[in-house]
Formats: structure tokens, C-alpha cells, sequence
């Protein structure tokens, strides 16, 4: 007996397509980008500072390590059993487990340079707030213009010596 192949067996649907879009993007929005071992993240940026939320649940401080190299950030984490022990009862299984024990880890890439030694961490209610100010030469200066200055000058005067 020989089995037929179908080239349309794993097309989806464009209906399917549009259901799973908008499931992952409007019905939680960002969390569809946390992989497995992974914890949800937001980021924000202000003229001086970065400020990053880390969602862990069950995590206690002594638990997070923070490291930076370069322009990039880096939270490792790990959870205990979030159930405590059941002693003396038997334990059939979960039913859900969308979180338990182990190891989770983030890491980020800022698009600017940063002051890693000015570095503030939080955790608290199981949100880990990192504050990571932008480095000085980092953030936009603005520069005066003024009426005839010396370097329009100079730079007249560099023009006609080079024609010489």
C-alpha cells in the first residue's frame, strides 16, 4: 500500500494564520517573544537611562546574577520548587506547569553605551528592575551656532592655501 503525498497537508489557512497573529501579538503582546527558560522582559529608554523589568516569580535576589560586557546585559536566574514540600500526602502530578524550578536567562543588547559600574538592581513582588545609565558621550549634546566664527575662517583660509 503506498501513501499519496499532499504538497497542501501542512498549508495553513490564511484564517489560521491571522487567528495565530493576532492571538501571540494582541492577546499577549510581547510574551509570545519569551522562549522556554526564558522570562518576559520589558525595556524602556529615557534620555539618560535604560530601565529593564524582568518577570521572576519565586526568584530571590541571591538567586540573579547580573553581568555586563560591551553594550550588553545579561540576567541569569534560578527558581526553586515554587511548591513547598507535601509532606505527608502523595503527590499525583501537575496538572498545569507553566512555571516550576530551573535556571532562566535574558539577554539584551542596548543600542547605546552604557555605565556598567553605575548599574542599580531591585527585585521586588517578583519583578527585577534594572536601572542602566546611558553613558555620557553617549547622549545627545546640542551644539550653539553662532554669527562668523574663527572656523568658517579657518576653513576659508585652508581652502585657498590648498589651491595654491
Amino acid at each position: 500500500m503506498s501513501v499519496r503525498w499532499d504538497p497542501f497537508q501542512n498549508v495553513v489557512t490564511l484564517s489560521e494564520a491571522v487567528n495565530r497573529l493576532m492571538q501571540d501579538a494582541v492577546m499577549r503582546p510581547g510574551y509570545a517573544l519569551a522562549q522556554a527558560g526564558e522570562a518576559p522582559m520589558n525595556i524602556v529608554e529615557r534620555n539618560d537611562a535604560y530601565f529593564i523589568q524582568v518577570a521572576l516569580p519565586g526568584v530571590h535576589a541571591e538567586g540573579v546574577e547580573l553581568t555586563t560586557q560591551h553594550n550588553t546585559v545579561t540576567i541569569k536566574a534560578h527558581r526553586d520548587n515554587p511548591l513547598p514540600q507535601m509532606a505527608g500526602t502523595e503527590h499525583l502530578g501537575y496538572l498545569l506547569a507553566e512555571f516550576g524550578a530551573g535556571d532562566l536567562m535574558r539577554t539584551v543588547t542596548l543600542p547605546k553605551e552604557f555605565q556598567a559600574d553605575k548599574i542599580e538592581a531591585s527585585l521586588e513582588w517578583g519583578i527585577l528592575t534594572i536601572k542602566v545609565p546611558i553613558a555620557d558621550r553617549a547622549q545627545p549634546k546640542r551644539i550653539t551656532v553662532v554669527e562668523g566664527s574663527q572656523a568658517a575662517r579657518e576653513i576659508a583660509a585652508a581652502g585657498a592655501n590648498s589651491a595654491h
